[in-house]
């Protein structure tokens, strides 16, 4: 369930960053509120594709699915800028 849930995440993170982040950087326009989008974006794209099982999984193991989520996704974004 973590293999997959941290494959889902990392497509959700690359996506936004090639849908929204990058075009927004060209323009010198990703400000502190498009990286808040930004975030929700990849979020909503996670929570899209997660399965009933997963989220319960987050649920029982992890405690509340948003906070995680979004944890895991900073810590995505942190791991993708120093590749």
């Amino acid at each position: 369930i973590l293999t997959n849930l941290t494959q889902i995440i990392e497509r959700a993170v690359r996506s936004v960053f090639q849908t929204y982040v990058e075009a927004l950087k060209k323009e010198n326009k990703f400000t502190k509120d498009a990286q808040l989008k930004a975030l929700d974006l990849a979020k909503v794209e996670v929570l899209k594709q997660i399965s009933n099982e997963t989220a319960e999984f987050i649920k029982d193991n992890y405690g509340d699915i948003d906070y995680f989520i979004t944890s895991q996704i900073e810590s995505t974004i942190n791991l993708l800028k120093n590749v």
